[in-house]
């Protein structure tokens, strides 16, 4: 018979909202998922691994000294071995007493990560970890491939500042802490044409329950896993003691090492927010071994939490071009009636990108014949409409759009879209405008 057991774990080092256990099988390693989007993502994903367990080598490259996940950290007591069964027993996993955490690129240079237990002290931040990409289980000829441990140096990067710190920014009080977030600059710009992740930085398009949402991240410093069956299982409005409100996502396991991993929804192609919140680890004894949660029926579905990440995006420059209004624009007329109308959505470049960025725009809706469905027609201006089609940080330009409706075209509801894409790093807001033709009467 299982015994379930609750080893309760402070805040400070877990990473999840538990009240349940870990199950595991949720979990995909980053070559076997299928969404391109999440495997980028996982890309851009760091592990922030504990200098004790990274050595430099005299070539340059970096050592990782192996505490293999095959027990419970910091325990090597039989009672602490984990099961045989359990997944990814035996991955590598970085020697330190502490699991590290997960943080992700926000900027070619700047990680975002979580806060707690890390103060604002570029020298603590410099001292405790090492930056490193491509931690990953990977695809080889002969099957899937564990990562090695010497990193190449043009993986491994090191602190060269704290852009912003949200404890510090929020105050001393008791709400700072769900302020949890960390900025980081690193010592030089991340190679491999990776990009970078763009954050939710308006409240205007609703995230709503029931929204898929991705997990991705380090549990217990291990290679990179996806949680692709998450999903948005609560949101809360702000309190006294947490005026910024959280984000509960279920089915999305974590871990110890999952803190400052991001909450990536893909259908918008942002971050909704960073993995912070934290409460106990269930583990199941089994026949004299560990087994963490798995097929465990009376277990609770698994839930993770943070903060809204819109809440404070400000804190974090913006290097891409920001749209708005992103909600969707409703039309309506009457049968048999032309309707005229044009609408502006704007597009900013903010003063922090390094460089001009051209905007295109992509119909993403087949126009129908202009008797039988509305016709829409997109154009963007430049500030000086001089007719470049690209924006100037710290620039404002607008995409004109004008819908036209004939007084052929049926009663019925006609949906058309059009995205508004950042030609520099590949970023697409999707704009779609809704026309509701109303039967005469």
């Amino acid at each position: 018979m299982r015994i379930p057991r609750i080893l309760s774990l402070f805040l400070l080092t877990s990473g999840v909202l538990a009240q349940t256990v870990a199950d595991l099988s949720s979990w995909r390693e980053v070559a076997l998922v299928k969404d391109t989007n999440a495997r980028t993502a996982a890309r851009r994903t760091c592990a922030l691994m504990r200098k004790e367990a990274v050595s430099p080598n005299p070539d340059g490259s970096w050592q990782v000294t192996n505490d293999p996940f095959t027990h419970l950290r910091g325990n090597t007591q039989p009672s602490a071995q984990f099961c045989a069964s359990i997944a990814f027993r035996g991955q590598p996993r970085p020697a330190s007493p502490f699991p590290g955490r997960s943080g992700f690129l926000v900027g070619p240079d700047l990680v975002l990560t979580a806060a707690h237990g890390i103060p604002n002290d570029l020298a603590f931040v410099q001292a405790s970890f090492q930056f490193v990409f491509d931690w990953s289980v990977t695809q080889g000829s002969t099957g899937l491939q564990p990562p090695s441990l010497t990193l190449p140096a043009a993986n491994v990067y090191t602190a060269a500042a704290v852009v912003a710190h949200g404890p510090s920014i929020a105050g001393s009080g008791p709400e700072s802490f769900y302020f949890d977030f960390l900025l980081i600059r690193l010592d030089r710009p991340v190679t491999g044409d990776r990009g970078f992740m763009r954050l939710r930085r308006t409240a205007s398009v609703p995230l709503t329950l029931g929204d898929a949402v991705v997990t991705i991240g380090h549990p217990d410093g291990l290679p990179a896993k996806v949680a692709t069956a998450g999903y948005v299982s609560q949101i809360t409005d702000g309190v006294p003691t947490n005026p910024w409100g959280s984000i509960t996502l279920a089915s999305s396991p974590a871990l110890p090492g999952n803190s400052g991993g991001m909450y990536y929804n893909i259908g918008r192609d942002w971050v909704e927010s960073v993995a912070t919140f934290g409460g106990a680890l269930g583990f199941l004894d089994f026949g004299g071994c560990v087994d963490l949660g798995s097929n465990c029926g009376s277990c609770e579905v698994l839930q993770t939490s943070g903060t809204p990440v819109h809440m404070f995006s400000q804190f974090v420059p913006a290097l891409e071009l920001q749209v708005f209004p992103l909600s969707p624009v409703s039309h309506s007329t009457t049968a048999g009636t032309a309707y005229s109308h044009g609408s502006t959505h704007f597009v900013d470049l903010s003063d922090a990108a390094n460089g001009p960025t051209d905007v295109r725009l992509v119909e993403l809706t087949p126009l129908p014949k202009p008797a039988k469905g509305p016709q829409v027609s997109a154009r963007f201006y430049a500030p000086d409409a001089s007719g470049r089609t690209h924006l100037y940080p710290g620039e404002r330009g607008r995409v004109e759009v004008l819908a036209t409706v004939a007084a052929t075209v049926p009663a019925g509801t006609y949906t058309h879209r059009f995205a508004i894409v950042d030609a520099r790093w590949g970023f697409r807001d999707v704009i779609e405008h809704r026309f509701v033709v109303a039967a005469a009467h």
